[in-house]
């Protein structure tokens, strides 16, 4: 127990072959936000609430605006009025 099977040695090095470790290397990443978006929270004076938050609602928000379907979801309003 605790040691790392052949199996899933494996499925790491298909994951780093692949480009799947990077991707999700990259999708826990919140250091990095659009700059559309760290102007509009400039502007609305809602960065420093935004820098406050943790780490996890960051992610979760930066998800959200990522993955909208539909332009007018993925705009920043629901976000500005939240802080």
């Amino acid at each position: 127990m605790g040691k790392l099977e052949q199996e899933g040695i494996q499925k790491i090095t298909e994951a780093i072959e692949n480009g799947e470790w990077e991707a999700a290397i990259d999708k826990e990443d919140v250091s990095s936000v659009p700059d559309d978006l760290m102007l509009a929270l400039e502007v609305n004076d809602a960065w420093i609430g935004f820098e406050n938050w943790p780490a996890s609602q960051k992610k979760q928000y930066l998800y959200w605006l990522e993955s909208a379907k539909r332009p007018e979801r993925s705009g920043f309003k629901p976000l500005l009025i939240w802080l």
